[in-house]
């Protein structure tokens, strides 16, 4: 079953921490919320995300919050100590007995519970305790027993629905019930290279500098590689099978299917790597990136079937972004396990746009007086939005720092790049092309910011950005904008300019390219009224128009109680990110896309097989 932890308790080490959650009461404990199956803690140099980090992986017992909807069971105490009391009362105005609520055990917070302890014994507790101070066996014992049988009959009648409720609630908390898990530590000090013979230096070292008292996790290395394979490969059925999963995983991933071998060779504590036809090599001869990601996924397979937190030292050293991108979807496949991750690289960041299982925090450090010479170091946690431009600057970054890919497609903005990211993927898994050209390997996307294209040199050879030289192979994508403007000269610019790999859209912007059939379906879903009746459009008819002053003006006209806000002051959406994410969502195949974007991607795809060497079909880039 999968379980990821959604929210920490801080423990005395953590003082010098700040979470966003701001108590005003001191004795409750600072909490890092909004935790998702994968965390990536980033920040400047000496910003304190390792060391928080290396703090959360030495916690021997996490309290954590708790797989449980938390309402359902406060709904369930409240519901069960009103209706206790009002028996008690009942009987207690009858002289019947001397029976206090108050001497029922409290009911520990369930929001959080700590790791190896059970939920389902405190609800027993409280279930006990309501049962020994109900008045059954008093009225059993009466001797008006015939008289009060409907009292009795009653009286179990309201206890009815909450013992069913109770029996339901300790079935669904059984899942997580007395979870523990297994802490893995993965150290920047890593590698496959054994340095001396037989020994692991580099656990000794990161033993000896972090987890010298106390509870240690697991920590891999890498120099222990050799060892484990070869245990596994003496091991039984399962841990064989283990290896050759790890074997198909490289051969799919890296070396285009062909069979992978990895031969722990005897007397030279050195694996040996064979793939297809070629001869046996030592692994150490394999490129870095492919060396660094073996020896961070070697542990995940080993540990599959365990209740993993895995705790990675910046795991982008030494790889490519195509790399990045093959290492976050290896760690989505693995359902038990959940990860926190230090890095400073801006690929992984452009990877959560794509996932909802990823969640963000930036470390910042101040000092607590500037005056001191031995000031004490703050730390501020902040979760941020995954699209934070204050995130990005934060690592350094430029837009040069994408361009490692063989081609690059640009356009105007966030939404417009993972819709189109989407829609390729539609063509290309009709094409049976999905498994041929990688993101951040044979393409990636460019975010230009619109109107900023004018500063770039194909429009300005004197003082604006040479793109070429940075980047010789881009396909520009543009709105069409207003009709009538200064912009229309700028078109002209570009087409003059790129030629072929320039690309107007035919529409005003490109939430304009959504078909009516993918708009109407949002708008319900805005307006919380599936049976929501608009009037008949079609795409011509808000082509050339702001699509959020449309819907407001013509779609939604008239109608009363209307729930959601469409268009900003300038006519077009507003809170676009999340209109994209709804429309996405609707879009289930390539059949259900627009002629306007159809043509598009054909397009886009022609374009990265041409500057891929013709992979796939060979065919050269084609003005469709």
């Amino acid at each position: 079953m999968r379980f990821d932890i959604s929210a920490i308790l801080l423990t005395e080490q953590f003082n010098n921490y700040e979470t966003e959650e701001v108590v005003s009461d001191a004795s409750v404990k600072p909490v890092i919320n909004n935790l998702s199956k994968i965390n990536i803690f980033i920040g400047t140099n000496n910003s304190g995300k390792s060391k928080f980090l290396r703090g959360i992986a030495a916690q021997q017992n996490y309290v954590y919050k708790s797989n449980v909807d938390h309402e359902e069971i406060k709904s369930f105490k409240d519901e069960s100590a009103a209706k206790l009391r009002e028996v008690i009362d009942y009987f207690k105005d009858r002289n019947y007995a001397s029976l206090e609520i108050e001497h029922l055990l409290p009911l520990a917070d369930t929001a959080f519970q700590k790791e190896g302890d059970s939920i389902i014994k405190v609800l027993e507790s409280f279930y006990g305790c309501v049962m020994a101070n109900s008045p059954f066996g008093f009225v059993r014992g009466s001797t008006r027993y015939s008289r009060e049988m409907d009292i009795r009959d009653r009286v179990t009648a309201s206890f009815e629905d909450l013992i069913e409720r109770y029996s339901v609630l300790t079935d669904k908390i059984a899942g997580s019930n007395k979870l523990k898990f297994k802490k893995l530590y993965i150290p920047t000090l890593r590698g496959l290279r054994c340095l001396t013979n037989g020994s692991d230096c580099y656990f000794d070292r990161t033993k000896a500098d972090y987890f010298s008292e106390g509870f240690s996790p697991e920590i891999f290395t890498g120099l222990a590689f050799y060892t484990q394979l070869k245990d596994l490969l003496l091991g039984d059925l399962n841990d064989r099978q283990t290896v050759i999963e790890f074997q198909d995983f490289l051969s799919v991933n890296f070396f285009n299917g062909q069979p992978v071998a990895l031969i722990p060779r005897k007397g030279e504590n050195v694996i040996y790597v064979k793939i297809g036809n070629e001869n046996e090599y030592p692994i150490y001869n394999l490129g870095d990136g492919i060396q660094s990601i073996i020896c961070i996924t070697f542990p995940l397979f080993v540990n599959k079937n365990e209740h993993l937190v895995a705790f990675i030292e910046e795991p982008e050293l030494y790889m490519h972004p195509g790399l990045q991108r093959v290492l976050i979807n290896t760690f989505l496949k693995f359902e038990n396990h959940q990860y926190f991750l230090t890095t400073h690289s801006n690929h992984f960041l452009d990877l959560t746009l794509e996932y909802s299982s990823i969640s963000v925090y930036t470390f910042q450090k101040e000092l607590d007086s500037q005056d001191a010479s031995t000031a004490s170091a703050k730390f501020k946690i902040n979760n941020v939005s995954n699209d934070d431009m204050h995130t990005l600057e934060l690592l350094g970054v430029k837009n040069s720092s994408v361009f490692l890919s063989n081609c690059t497609i640009w356009v105007e903005g966030i939404t417009d790049r993972k819709y189109l990211q989407y829609c390729l993927n539609l063509y290309h898994k009709k094409e049976n092309l999905d498994s041929v050209y990688k993101l951040d390997t044979h393409y990636s996307f460019v975010e230009y910011s619109g109107g900023n294209i004018v500063h770039w040199s194909f429009l300005d050879k004197c003082d604006g950005i040479n793109v070429e030289r940075l980047c010789g192979k881009l396909f520009l994508i543009s709105d069409r904008d207003k009709r009538g403007t200064y912009k229309d000269a700028r078109h002209d610019q570009l087409k003059n300019a790129l030629g072929d790999r320039y690309y107007v859209l035919s529409v005003r912007e490109m939430e304009n390219t959504l078909t009516p059939k993918v708009i109407t379906k949002v708008v319900k879903k805005y307006e919380k009224d599936h049976n929501l009746t608009l009037p008949h459009f079609e795409q011509k008819d808000y082509k050339n128009v702001l699509l959020g002053k449309y819907i407001e003006d013509v779609l939604l006209k008239g109608q009363k109680g209307r729930l959601g806000k469409y268009a900003d002051k300038s006519g077009t959406l507003t809170q676009k990110y999340r209109f994209w994410e709804d429309a996405i969502s609707e879009i289930q195949s390539y059949d259900d896309l627009s002629p306007e974007v159809k043509r598009l991607v054909t397009r886009i795809s022609s374009f990265i097989e041409s500057n891929n060497n013709g992979v796939g079909r060979g065919g050269a880039f084609l003005d469709k």
